[in-house]
């Protein structure tokens, strides 16, 4: 779990970064005080999504390990054991 919270803050703080070095698209009227907004909003936005793709990503993968370490275990309790092999001496 904490795997998963450090990729997600990982990946918040590059979208961050992506985000702030990149410039932003300029429109026609951008001197309307609703424009800053939606640049402002968009970024938080992004910046959580990207959180919650980081978190989910390595939770899913952890996830999955999990659920195959369990099938195969359980694949191979379910094995007959072999009889042991007998010990040859040298001659």
């Amino acid at each position: 779990m904490s795997a998963s919270l450090v990729a997600g803050l990982l990946n918040a703080i590059n979208a961050y970064l992506v985000d702030l070095l990149s410039p932003q698209q300029t429109f026609a009227r951008t001197n309307l005080p609703v424009a800053e907004t939606v640049v402002e909003t968009s970024r938080i936005v992004f910046v959580v999504a990207s959180f919650i793709g980081g978190f989910l990503i390595v939770l899913a993968v952890l996830g999955i390990a999990m659920i195959y370490a369990r099938v195969r275990k359980g694949a191979e309790e379910e094995l007959p054991e072999l009889p042991p092999e007998p010990k040859l001496t040298p001659s």
